[in-house]
């Protein structure tokens, strides 16, 4: 730390409201980023700002779950000292937690979501990321701090061999070289060697921190008049594997399963497994160390840090661990690495059985475009569009011309949205396709793109399939998925509704002839487009995995579809008709740690309350239990609440008791958000589309309105019971 007697830098002061007389000299505080505090003193020593620096342990970024409460903690031990107090952090893996903080005590924080984009700029790293996605980003204190921070911190100063484990994903380090002297030089060539990846130096000094100090602590111009210190044609392929066609030979079934997955999805699996008298093995990262799945199965691996790509997405890992635990079979899951054809492969070459698709079903069907062809192949219709990817932009263009414009443009390996953006005329054609390569390439590595012609108004219908390894198909009903936000699935039902019965049938023998078309294996879902207005209905893609919103097909149909998953994988036949009716009605609605209030901003933290709802017709799939921390590392589901029914009606009114009694404390939750939907007609009627939710958002004060009232405090017996409730209740 600097030596400066104007700058003040211990954080043991007073805990009083009055200031030290060491404090009286300046009129701000700033409570610093371990990482940012030497350089920000030696800043305002320089300018001779009134400024004293409250530095917290730079090691808190290895555990950013805990910066929030770190910098609420100092700062109310430093309330009354300074005219002004501010945060030197960005958002910093905090995904909003520090926002929280921040407009709780009314100060302010660094833009941007990492000290990189201070130093840096944000455009800059965003075209080191755009040039390379790979890209491990280096600072002047991650240099000189490397062997403690990093190295020691993994544990590669004890087990190097783990390097390939932890890096292995990256492809570059970029240096934001501050002061970049002959010993720092140095230092940073040492650290890039021990990741065994190659250097690129970028000087950027400090001016940008600088600057950036200036606007947060109100003592320079503001940067362009902002607010200071807040961001808001394949022949078909064969689809048996070779431990699938052993499997078969045999009849020996699994006896031990690795989870590939965590959360909500793993504790599924681990059950639909017991079930079946399979063994389970669970893995984790360390953030998830008390997270449900691993309680559910029968031992659990520690595979690495909280990043996924340290640890859920390390197939090696993956591969070695199911091979050092005896295990005969690897489940995906959803998302990571369910819809991984390189990862399906490793899992077959190392003689496990994958339970899915094969690798080349996982390839063909995930790509797109690749799926399009495919499915004109077996007679389904599909939207108006390219053949196959598109080549340039002028072949876009004359598409446009032909069939008319908005268009929607499409990333070949997207999903989740991701890529997908409309044009409304051929003038805006350049820069939107330029935009959604760009995304589709920093999303997926892929920026190849596809074309299809825009249709406003359809509901977003998906059939469930499952295939066995002797060519037999069953359709097992569809579900709507047409409310969604922002491309993502909030609340799925089925059966859809309003859907004319012939075309419920149509769609249903559509997804079987894809699917045998391509040989497909196990459990996945071929998605349609129903135009409102035309009745007309289109393929747009195939899921080769388990779906979210598996559960509303089970409740509709009595069939576990993950237990019909491990059984397929197991070499059993379906005896499962073509076409397998429904007898019930169900939704599933989407329990999320996002804050509706606040632009559905992720909301990690502590579950203080967690009572789920039960009672006829009402299932709720967790992972979550009363003291459980949500991790700011992964997607932010935290349940998902099942309704059955007699019918629609009674589904929606049981729905809203289920939702009524629903209590989560501690974070904020979408749930007001689901109760606030069941009060809208069009849903209650079930008339939407997949615009419905957007436009109901933007275009009335309705949910506005309804947020004003969401903000509030926990009732005090809330407050007062939880303590005892989570000891009473743990994972199992």
């Amino acid at each position: 730390m600097s030596s400066s007697p104007t700058v003040q830098t211990s954080t043991t002061g007073s805990s009083t409201n009055s200031p030290s007389p060491r404090d009286a000299a300046h009129r701000a505080g700033l409570i610093a980023c371990g990482a940012l505090a030497r350089p920000a003193e030696d800043i305002i020593a320089r300018r001779g700002w009134p400024v004293a620096v409250h530095p917290l342990p730079p090691l808190l970024h290895n555990r950013p779950e805990r910066i929030a409460a770190e910098v609420e903690a100092l700062a109310r031990r430093l309330d009354g000292r300074y005219t002004t107090l501010a945060v030197a952090y960005a958002d910093c893996g905090t995904y909003g937690a520090l926002d929280e903080v921040c407009d709780r005590l009314g100060i302010r924080r660094l833009p941007g979501l990492h000290c990189y984009d201070v130093y840096g700029g944000a455009e800059r790293l965003r075209r080191f990321f755009d040039e390379e996605p790979g890209t491990y980003v280096f600072t002047d204190f991650l240099v000189r701090s490397f062997d403690r921070t990093v190295r020691a911190e993994l544990g590669l100063d004890r087990f190097p061999e783990l390097r390939d484990a932890y890096f292995g994903n990256y492809r570059r380090v970029v240096w934001l070289a501050q002061r970049p002297d002959r010993e720092l030089r140095a230092l940073a060539r040492r650290a890039a060697g021990l990741m065994n990846l190659p250097l690129l130096v970028v000087e950027v000094g400090d001016a940008g921190l600088e600057r950036a100090l200036a606007v947060l602590l109100d003592l320079g111009a503001k940067e362009g008049g902002r607010s200071p210190g807040r961001v808001r044609g394949e022949r078909p392929f064969l689809t048996a594997t070779r431990a699938l066609e052993r499997l078969r030979q045999t009849m020996a079934g699994i006896r031990r399963l690795l989870i590939a997955n965590r959360g909500e999805i793993a504790v599924r699996v681990a059950r639909a497994a017991r079930d079946l008298g399979i063994e389970t093995v669970a893995v984790h990262s360390t953030a998830d160390e008390t997270c449900r799945h691993t309680a559910v199965a029968d031992r659990s691996v520690c595979i690495g840090p909280p990043a996924a790509a340290g640890s859920y997405l390390r197939r090696d890992v993956l591969v070695q661990v199911a091979e050092s635990t005896g295990c005969d079979a690897v489940h995906p899951g959803y998302g990571f690495l369910a819809e991984d054809a390189e990862f399906a492969r490793q899992v077959d070459d190392a003689g496990l059985v994958w339970v899915g698709p094969a690798a080349d079903s996982i390839r063909r069907m995930g790509d797109k475009a690749a799926a399009r062809v495919a499915a004109m192949e077996a007679g389904v219709p599909v939207v108006p569009g390219s053949d196959g990817v598109l080549t340039d932009d002028e072949e876009a263009l004359v598409f446009g011309r032909q069939h008319g414009f908005p268009l929607l443009l499409k990333a070949s390996a997207g999903g989740g949205g991701k890529g997908m953006r409309v044009v409304n005329d051929e003038r805006e054609l350049p820069a939107v396709l330029s935009l959604a390569r760009q995304e589709a390439a920093g999303a997926f590595g892929d920026d190849r793109m596809y074309v299809e012609r825009y249709l406003p108004r359809v509901r977003h219908v998906e059939v469930q399939v499952l295939g066995d390894a002797a060519g037999r198909v069953s359709a097992l009903g569809e579900r709507d998925c047409s409310i969604q936000r922002r491309h993502q699935k909030v609340v799925e039902e089925a059966p859809a509704p309003n859907l004319p019965d012939t075309t419920r049938a149509e769609m249903a023998d559509a997804a079987v002839r894809l699917a045998k078309a391509v040989g497909y294996l196990n459990a996945g879902t071929v998605e349609f487009l129903f135009d409102v207005d035309t009745g007309d209905y289109y393929f747009i893609e195939m899921n080769t995995r388990i779906q979210v919103e598996h559960p509303v097909t089970e409740e509709i149909t009595g069939t576990d579809l993950v237990g019909w998953q491990l059984r397929i994988a197991s070499g059993e036949d379906l005896d499962l008709p073509e076409n397998v009716r429904a007898s019930a009605h169900a939704m599933e609605f989407r329990i999320t740690a996002e804050d509706p209030a606040r632009d559905f901003a992720p909301s990690p933290g502590r579950l203080t309350v967690f009572d789920i709802p039960s009672g006829p017709g009402v299932r709720c799939d967790t992972h979550c239990y009363p003291g459980y921390v949500v991790p700011p590392f992964y997607d932010s589901l935290l349940a998902k609440l099942v309704v059955r029914g007699g019918d629609r009606a009674e589904v929606v009114r049981r729905a809203r008791r289920a939702l009524g009694e629903l209590r989560v404390e501690g974070i904020p939750t979408n749930a007001r958000f689901h109760r606030w939907l069941l009060k809208q007609p069009e849903f209650v009627a079930g008339t939407h589309t997949t615009g419905y939710l957007t436009e109901l958002i933007g275009e009335t004060d309705g949910l506005r309105e309804e947020t004003a009232s969401w903000r509030r405090r926990p009732r005090p017996r809330a407050r007062a019971s939880a303590a005892a409730s989570a000891r009473s209740r743990r994972p199992g």
